[in-house]
This record gives structure tokens, C-alpha cells and sequence, in this order.
């Protein structure tokens, strides 16, 4: 090899002359980490041993352990204190065992015995109570005591081995037995008791041992006790301290030293090898195997379970094979579960159950409990032993009956505790609680290392989480693996950092396979909430954000809301200038003198965009899986959530139209006549005319098979195709309604939640609208009228305004206010224009984007193109009429000339909105503290005279108007002395019955009068009355007088009124 182009040392391989040899040994793999795992028990599961190495610092046994031999080779400092022993042949350095007893190197000399002046006599033993190993066992040690001492310590507990332990060890040190005797019968009591796994006797003996000081440390007889008992030298080094193991001989004086050596070479030294101990074939491998076999089961409808334990079983082989990193393995199982979600969802749900990834109870202290009957969470077609990832027909059958005893348990429950039932949906409750209510109050105690560290303190958190849960809820917490909620929520947090592109996105399909997880319980959302962006202190912010982004959206969206191009374009040039002094004009207004800016760092200009709101996406995905629980728990922490995101809605409208799905098809309209659905028949080719001259060649298109997608049920934008969501089993959970009682139920606990919104789903409330008409006129009682009535003026009449204008709505509603009174019906349009519904942000919204449409067609509207205009107007009085009609009514109160044009506007108008119309009418007719008298005293205002205008002349065009109600205001308001409404009286008269009363008779019009009827028809007509040509709508008016019993009242108030005014 060239000089200088040797590889760079490996930091474990550099020389070190500590180690006691003179040149740097060959490279020996036994000796490095990843071999030493194995031994003694060591590795990622070695319990004791391995907790000792990651507390020392890794693994110091191979580097600073002292070689050791045989087991029965003694120590030298105990050596001439043992009686010899044979010992075994063959070399002392190459035959080191781990389990033998330490003993000095066999290259160094032993010390040599020096000669000494007299030594003091030792200090005479502390006092010390002996209460097994007495004066007498000792003195007949040999004969009766060493056995009776064992015969004892064969039946005795923990706490009197541990006290005879002890004993044998202080009476070692205070020289009543022999160092070598105390350990072999501590060694006979490790053996008798080593069947017994309620008494560790080894455990027992080194916390002893750790408990003497230093000076006992130091004592030969101590070195002979541990020497005698055969214990691990492995073990000891883990459980005793450093000072003590340098006295017994286990490691070498400089111990401390390479230890921190060693600490630092691992600690702040890169070796030229991953440095996550990652093996890049196994990990290829892994994922070239994991994505084939998910690409397999993506075709395959009928995934058996086979295949699912046969693909973790490869998984596992790959682990095993290239030591890979159980938590890195399912972080990319997850990562390419995620990617393939929609075409192998099925397969990764079996694959995750019959992993040992999947959660267990270990953590829920042996409760008992028990689950409603109905449909799990996870289908059963994925439990293990089941083929395929759907029902098939009996398994359907079977769970018919258990959805519906499902619903019988849920409604009565629903009725009993309110909206606590919807969380107790697929719950696992406590069978007995009062038997573990003394447990659930119990806390887990903390467990200590020998140094006082808390150990397994995660575990110890979880364990008190779980009881806490339980206590509150006596329901056992749902499932979940920490561990894999942990790697998701790594992921999630991912798109929330300063670490992403701008290019960065939030994927789709990540948040709904974080949902379908929590759904079936691989992960529970308590574990994965933590990791979600925006955490709760920010959410008020988030709030603020969204209103925003909703203001300008709404803004946008509403007619005429979109900037006018006209006002942004720019200045137009002076034509009138020369050619130079234009361009030098131009070349000012484009900014061509200004200097051009510096450039920043591309850093700088690429800002990140706001990272999305992973709870919110969270609980669309949760919703669209039918998890209601969940749901309804972020729901149930940020309200608002529905108010600020318009995209919400939908996912729980699919949810209560899933709960109606019995009542809509017992209520639809038609549904005796099949097939209205179906496309037309389409014709292809050349069609052929038959002898009647019909066409009769023609096909009827077929219908394509829904695509699946992680959106909701709808048509595809590009293609027009349907789609479904991708989890067909999202309605497993969901709870069904069974009658009308569940549906009132329903509508008092779960629906307030939506409120109006129940309007942008034509199929609910048109299911409910029926079901209360069907209801109010098979059970007319006042109680079941008053039930109706509240859930009217809350959901069902203001829920219109936001329908898009549909005409069967808004004949079905208005079917259903005509079964109340008139004034109940005139009450609720109070409520619902001009009350508490009024001033809902839903409502409110509404009515501002109809007032803008009214305004877009009403500044069009002219007396020559109206009847283009009214069937615009007709539209938008399908949603709002009383916003529509208070509007036109303000236009004709200053612009009179626009009567006519808005008469004629009304002429497509619903019957609710006729309806309506009255109820405004009435209301301007108050005047609203308005002057009913123009400043003189003599004339009515100019708004009351276009008003009364316009009421006679749209009582006289529509037959479908009913005026009864306006002249029972008018009556009565003239009772109370007003005058100034016979304005109206006489507009009602002229227009209406075709009379007058201006008319002034000559003297030859009073005598023709004096004849016969066509004399007197001749003579009126003279006089421009119009009597002869109102015939049909007189006779209307005559039934609006006559039916509420007005015509005497109103003749007497005109004629009391006529007598006050002499002249």
C-alpha cells in the first residue's frame, strides 16, 4: 500500500498503552459490542445486565474486566487463605470465562511476602446481635450447626434468609467463621433456593454486600466470602460500586480512568460506521418485500389471513437476519401503509392485528369488563383466522341483527344519559367497579435502582392515566401502542416545523391512516393528540385565522363581491400629448425610474407557509371513518370548529344521514316507482326510424362502478364518475334511528351540534320536514303541536335559508306551516327574520349572501325587461323570502314609479313566499316609529301611499294571495282611532272592487242613477269606475271581508270616523 493512503483507525481499534501490551492486538469481533450483547444474558432484553451497562457507560466488561480462569481458581489476595484445589490445565489468557471467579492477571507477578515489623492487634468487633448464626451454631459448626443453619433457611421467607445472610456475612468480617465457610454456605442457600422464584437469595446477598463501608471492604475474609459463593462475577460488577469491586479484585485500579476514556471515545467520537446501526441491505430489502406484498394484496379482494402472518413472518426473518431496528421496522411499514392506503387498507388492518405490534392490556391491572352488544370497531373480517376484508352474505346477515341489537341498547341509553351515550359507543365498561374501586383509588408506587433513579417511570405515568380514566368514566380506556402513535405523531409534527420545504404538504391519505388506526385501536388518540399542530394554548389564534380566511371566502363568493376589473386597471393614457411626453409619462407610472431592489437570499424570500390544522383535518378523518367518540371529544373542546370551517359540515350531515336511513326510505317521495334514477337511453350509431316513425335503436349507459377515494360520496370534478369513500365499513358504529321517537331524540342530543346547517342536506331535512307533517296530522294534540312547533322555530324553518333554492323544500316546509294558524305561522317568520334565529353567524351569513342577489337583479329591474327579471327574483324567494320581499318593499317606498315592475316580479314567487310577503306587509304597516302624516297634517306620507299602491294592486293581480289578514290590521287599527291606514281601504276598493272615491256625480249622472241597472252601468263608466271589469276579484274581496266577520266592523269605524269631521 502507498504511503498515506491507510484507511483512518476505527476510535474502539486505537492502542492504548493501559491496556498492558506492547503493540495494538488484531482485530477480534468477539470482543466488540455488538458480540458482547449476547453473553451473560446481555442485549436489548437482558434485563439486569443490561441496565448495569447503559448505567456504566456501554460495554467496559471486555476492557476493563481482569481476565479470569477457572471458577474454582481462587483470587491471590484470597489464595493463601483457601485450602488448595486442583486447578485446570491449559493457557490462563485464552481460556477466560465469563462466569469464573476473578482472580489477577497471570501475567503480572504476585506480590511477594516482605518482612514486617509487629503489627498491632486488630480492634476487638463491634457489637452485633446474632439471632440465627449464634455462639452455639458456631462452636458446632462442623458437627450440628452448618446444617441446622441451612435446615432453617430452607422454609424461611425473604425477610429471614435476608437476616441469616447478614449474619453470615458479619460474622466473615468479625472473624467468628472463615470467609471460605461463610460462602459455601451462602453458595448451598443459592442453590436450595434457586427453584423458588418468590426468594432471589443472589439479590439478597449483594444488597448485603453493597452495604458494607469501606474498611469492611478491605478485609481478605471478605474477598474469600464472595470468592466462595460462585456468584456471576458478571452480576456482582452490576450490582456493586466501583470502590467495592477494585477491593474484591473484579476490576483493575484504573478502572475510574478508562472508564471516563472510554465514556468519551463513544460519547464524541464518530466511527466510520452508521450511526444508527442500521444495515442498508436489510432495510432495502425490507422495503422492496413489505411494498410487493402490499402491491399482491391491493388486487386481491380476498386477503386471507395466511398472507397477513405470512408477510410479519418475512418481516420478522429480515429483523432477525440483519439485526434491524424493531421500532425503525414499523415506522416504514407505517410510512408504505400510509402511501397504499385506499387499495390495501384491508390487508394492513390483518397485518397490524397479527403483529405483535398490536396493543394488549397489560397496563388496565386485570379489570374485568364487558362490551354492548353490536358491531366492534374492528370488523371481524379482520380478526385472525378470518379470509377476505369484507362481509360475506351470512356474516352480513348476522350483523344485521347485531346493528339492531346495538340500537335498541343505544336509543334507550341516549334517552337515560344524554349525549354520554355517543361516547360510550363500542366501549369496554367495568363489569364490578365497587370490587376495583379500592385499586382504581390506589397510586402505583415508584421502583428505584440501587442509586435512587426511578425505573420504568413511563410506565408507572401510564398505569395512573389508566385509572384515572377508569375512575371518571368507569369504562376501561380504549387501545392503543404508544410506541407506533409516537412514530405518526413524529410524522405529523413533521409538517408543522421549521425543518420543511415550501413545496412540504400535509398528505392526504397520512391524517386518514392515522384515523383508520385509532378506529380499529392499533393507536388511541390520547397517544397521538399530544403531537397534533396547533396545540390547545394556539388554537385561539388558529380561531381568529379561519374567521378570517371564512370572511373573505364568503366575501368573494357573494354576488358582487369580486373586485370590479374596471377599478383596477391603471390610468388611461393622454392621447392629446406628444409621442415622447407620453412614453416618459408611462415609463413614470410603471416604475421604470425606480431602483430596482436588492436581491435577498433565496432563504429569505421563500417564507414557509402556515403549517395546516392537523386537528382539524384529524377530526374530518375521524368522521368520514364514523369514530364518534373521538369526534366528538375534539368537538366537544373547540365548538367553533364547525362554525369557522365550511368544509366540516358535510362529514357530520353524512353521519345524521346514515342515522335517517330507515326514515328517509319509509318517507321518500315515490318510492313505489323504481327507476327514476337511471340515465336515459342514449343512442349510438346509426338509428333506425320505424314505420311509425319512431327511433328505435338506443342503449341505456352503464353504470360505473363507484371510484374509491379519501373523499366523501360525490361526482368526480374532472371525470363526472361517483365515488365513495374508501373505508365501506364506516357505518358499522354508527347508531341507526329505529322510529320517530329516536328521531326527536336525535334531534334534541345530536343535532343542536349542526343547528341550521341541517340545510345544506336536501335529503335530511326534507326526511324531517315529512316525518313532522306526517306526524301533525295523524296526532293533532297540543302537546305533540307545542313538540313540533319549538323544533320548527330552532332547525326546521330557519334550516331554508341555507338550502340552494329548492323549490320541493320549500313547498314541503310551507305544507307543513299551513297546519298551524295563521298567527303561529306569522309568530315564527317574526323569529326567523327579525328575532333570536336572525342573529345566528349561519343565518346571518345567509340572509347577507340572498341580500346581495337581490340587489344584483333588483339594480337591473325596469318596467320593460321585468318579466325577465321575476324568475330570478322567483329563485331567490325560494331560500329567503322575507329578506326578498323587505328589500323590494324599501325599493318601492322611495322609488313609486317601480311598482308596477315589482308587481310583475312576483309573478313566479312560491307560496310560502306569498305567505311571507303578508307578514312584511303588515309589519311596514306599523311604520316602525316612522310619520304616518306629511308635514302639513293633511296627507299621509309618501311611503304610505307606494305602500297601499302596491298591496292593492298585488291583491288584484294574484289570485293566490290572501288579503284577510291585512284588512283584519286594518280593521283594527282603525278601531284604535288611526285613521291614516283608510289610505289603504281606498287603494284596496279602486284596485280591487273597481270603485272609486273621488267620483263626482252632475246633476244628469244623479238622474241617470234614478234608473235601471244599464242605465246606472252606463253612467259609471262614464265616470271611469271599473266595477263591471273587477267582478272576480271583488268577489275575493267580499269572502277576505266576510269570512273573518269584518264587513259591520269596518262600516262602523268608517262611519264613527265620518262623524268626527262635520265638514
Amino acid at each position: 500500500m502507498a504511503p498515506g493512503s491507510a484507511k483512518r483507525k476505527r476510535p474502539d481499534r486505537q492502542f492504548s498503552h493501559d491496556d498492558g501490551a506492547t503493540r495494538p492486538s488484531p482485530h477480534r469481533p468477539e470482543n466488540l459490542n455488538m458480540a458482547q450483547r449476547t453473553e451473560g444474558g446481555g442485549g436489548r432484553r437482558g434485563g439486569r445486565d443490561s441496565r448495569r451497562q447503559s448505567r456504566q457507560g456501554g460495554q467496559m466488561d471486555s476492557v476493563n474486566a481482569l481476565p479470569v480462569g477457572h471458577r474454582h481458581v481462587p483470587s491471590p489476595q484470597a489464595q493463601h487463605l483457601q485450602p488448595p484445589v486442583a486447578q485446570n490445565s491449559g493457557t490462563s489468557g485464552a481460556g477466560i470465562s465469563r462466569k469464573s471467579t476473578p482472580v489477577q492477571p497471570t501475567g503480572t507477578p504476585a506480590p511477594q511476602p516482605t518482612e514486617e515489623g509487629p503489627k498491632e492487634p486488630p480492634p476487638p468487633p463491634a457489637p452485633y446481635v446474632y439471632e440465627h448464626v449464634s455462639d452455639q451454631t458456631v462452636d458446632s459448626w462442623q458437627d450440628s450447626g452448618k446444617q441446622s443453619l441451612l435446615n432453617a433457611a430452607k422454609e424461611s421467607d425473604e425477610m429471614t434468609i435476608s437476616v441469616i445472610l447478614q449474619e453470615l456475612l458479619q460474622s466473615a468480617l468479625d472473624g467468628r467463621l472463615d470467609g471460605t465457610e461463610a460462602g459455601l454456605v451462602v453458595r448451598q442457600l443459592v442453590a436450595d433456593r434457586q427453584q423458588d422464584d418468590d426468594v432471589d437469595v443472589t439479590a439478597l446477598f449483594l444488597n448485603n454486600l453493597s452495604m458494607c463501608d469501606e474498611s469492611e471492604a478491605r478485609k481478605p475474609a471478605l474477598a474469600q466470602l464472595v470468592a466462595a459463593t460462585n456468584i456471576d462475577p458478571e452480576l456482582i460488577r452490576q450490582d456493586l460500586d466501583t470502590a467495592m469491586l477494585q477491593n474484591l479484585g473484579l476490576v483493575r485500579s484504573i478502572f475510574q480512568k478508562m472508564r471516563a476514556r472510554k465514556t468519551t471515545n463513544m460519547l464524541y467520537r464518530q466511527a466510520n460506521y452508521n450511526l444508527l446501526r442500521e444495515e442498508t441491505e436489510g432495510y432495502a430489502k425490507l422495503l422492496t418485500e413489505y411494498f410487493n406484498i402490499a402491491e399482491e394484496a391491493s388486487g386481491n379482494r380476498e386477503v386471507s389471513d395466511e398472507m397477513a402472518e405470512d408477510a410479519f413472518q418475512r418481516v420478522k426473518a429480515l429483523v432477525g437476519a440483519f439485526d434491524l431496528d424493531p421500532g425503525r421496522v414499523l415506522d416504514i411499514t407505517l410510512d408504505i401503509s400510509a402511501n397504499a392506503l385506499v387499495k390495501a387498507y384491508g390487508f394492513f388492518i390483518k397485518f397490524y392485528r397479527c403483529s405483535s405490534w398490536w396493543p394488549d392490556d397489560s397496563f388496565l391491572d386485570n379489570v374485568k369488563w364487558e362490551r354492548d352488544e353490536g358491531p366492534s370497531a374492528l370488523p371481524s373480517w379482520a380478526l385472525p383466522g378470518s379470509n377476505g376484508n369484507a362481509y360475506a352474505e351470512d356474516e352480513s346477515m348476522e350483523m344485521l341483527k347485531l346493528k339492531e341489537a346495538r340500537d335498541d341498547t343505544f336509543w334507550s341509553r341516549l334517552r337515560d344519559e344524554g349525549m354520554d351515550a355517543f361516547f360510550q359507543l363500542n366501549a369496554r365498561r367495568i363489569v364490578d367497579y365497587d370490587s376495583v374501586a379500592e385499586l382504581l383509588n390506589t397510586e402505583e408506587p415508584e421502583t428505584r435502582d440501587g442509586k435512587g433513579n426511578l425505573i420504568n417511570e413511563d410506565k408507572r405515568k401510564r398505569i395512573m392515566e389508566n385509572r384515572k380514566y377508569m375512575r371518571e368514566t368507569r369504562t376501561l380506556p380504549p387501545p392503543g401502542n404508544a410506541d407506533a402513535a409516537q412514530l405518526l405523531g413524529f410524522k405529523l409534527s413533521f409538517y408543522a416545523s421549521s425543518a420543511r420545504d415550501a413545496t412540504d404538504s400535509m398528505p392526504e391519505n397520512l391524517i386518514h391512516f392515522t384515523a383508520l388506526l385509532i378506529k380499529v385501536g392499533f393507536i388511541s388518540l390520547r397517544d397521538i393528540y399530544p403531537h397534533l399542530y396547533p396545540p390547545d394554548e394556539k388554537m385561539p389564534e388558529e380561531r381568529t385565522r379561519l374567521e378570517k380566511e371564512k370572511a373573505d371566502k364568503e366575501a368573494k363568493e357573494r354576488p358582487g363581491g369580486a373586485p370590479n376589473a374596471l377599478a383596477l386597471a391603471g390610468l388611461l393614457t393622454d392621447d392629446t400629448l406628444p409621442p415622447a411626453a407620453r412614453r416618459a409619462i408611462d415609463k413614470d407610472r410603471s416604475g421604470g425610474t425606480t431602483p430596482k431592489p436588492e436581491k435577498k437570499d433565496e432563504e429569505d424570500q421563500e417564507a414557509l407557509p402556515p403549517p395546516p390544522n392537523q386537528k382539524l383535518m384529524l377530526l374530518k378523518a375521524l368522521l368520514a371513518h364514523g369514530n364518534l367518540a373521538d369526534s366528538l371529544f375534539i368537538l366537544g373542546r373547540f365548538p367553533w370548529l364547525i362554525d369557522v370551517d365550511p368544509t366540516l359540515p358535510p362529514y357530520l350531515l353524512r353521519i345524521v344521514k346514515h342515522m335517517l336511513s330507515k326514515m328517509m326510505d319509509a318517507t321518500r317521495p315515490l318510492r313505489e316507482r323504481s327507476g327514476l334514477s337511471d340515465a336515459r337511453e342514449q343512442h349510438v350509431g346509426d338509428a333506425t326510424v320505424g314505420s311509425e316513425g319512431s327511433t328505435r335503436s338506443g342503449v341505456r349507459p352503464s353504470k360505473r362502478p363507484p371510484q374509491r377515494w379519501l373523499q366523501l360520496e360525490t361526482l368526480s370534478e374532472k371525470e363526472g364518475t361517483p365515488g365513495r369513500y374508501y373505508y365501506t365499513d364506516w357505518a358499522d358504529t354508527v347508531p341507526v334511528c329505529r322510529d320517530l321517537d329516536d328521531v326527536l331524540l336525535l334531534c334534541n342530543t345530536f343535532l343542536p351540534i349542526l343547528g341550521v346547517k341541517i340545510g345544506q342536506d336536501a335529503l335530511i331535512l326534507g326526511t324531517l320536514v315529512r316525518l313532522a307533517r306526517q306526524n301533525l296530522i295523524e296526532e293533532g294534540s297540543d302537546a305533540n303541536r307545542t313538540r313540533w312547533l319549538e323544533l320548527m322555530r330552532r332547525l326546521l324553518v330557519p334550516a331554508l335559508s341555507l338550502t340552494k333554492h329548492n323549490p320541493s323544500l320549500t313547498e314541503e316546509v310551507y305544507q307543513l306551516l299551513m297546519v298551524y294558524p295563521v298567527t303561529t305561522r306569522f309568530d315564527l317568520y317574526a323569529d326567523w327574520f327579525g328575532g333570536r334565529t336572525s342573529r345566528l353567524p349561519d343565518i346571518v351569513t345567509a340572509f347577507n349572501y340572498n341580500r346581495a342577489e337581490v340587489k344584483e337583479v333588483l339594480r337591473r329591474i325596469s318596467n320593460d325587461n321585468a318579466k325577465m327579471q321575476a324568475r330570478a327574483l322567483g329563485k331567490i324567494a325560494y331560500s329567503t323570502p322575507g329578506v326578498l320581499v323587505t328589500f323590494m318593499i324599501n325599493q318601492l317606498e322611495s322609488y313609486s314609479n317601480m311598482i308596477p315592475a315589482l308587481v310583475e316580479c312576483t309573478k313566479f314567487f312560491p307560496k310560502l313566499a306569498y305567505d311571507v310577503m303578508i307578514w312584511c306587509l303588515i309589519k311596514a304597516l306599523s311604520g316602525q316609529g316612522r310619520d304616518r302624516m306629511q308635514g302639513d297634517g293633511m296627507l299621509t306620507s309618501p311611503w304610505l301611499q307606494a305602500l297601499s299602491q302596491f298591496v292593492a294592486s298585488l291583491f288584484s293581480h294574484y289570485s293566490d294571495l290572501n288579503p284577510s289578514p291585512i284588512l283584519q290590521y286594518l280593521a283594527s287599527e282603525l278601531r284604535n282611532g288611526d285613521s291614516t291606514n283608510l289610505e289603504m281601504f281606498d287603494q284596496v276598493l279602486a284596485e280591487m272592487a273597481g270603485i272609486r272615491s273621488d267620483t263626482e256625480f252632475n246633476d244628469a249622472h244623479v238622474l241617470a242613477m234614478a234608473g235601471g241597472e244599464q242605465l246606472q252601468t252606463q253612467v259609471v263608466q262614464q265616470l271611469a269606475d271599473k266595477r263591471h271589469q273587477s267582478k272576480s276579484s271583488a268577489h275575493r274581496l267580499m269572502k277576505a271581508l266576510a269570512d273573518p266577520g269584518l264587513i259591520g266592523q269596518t262600516l262602523i269605524s268608517i262611519s264613527q270616523e265620518r262623524q268626527m269631521y262635520a265638514h
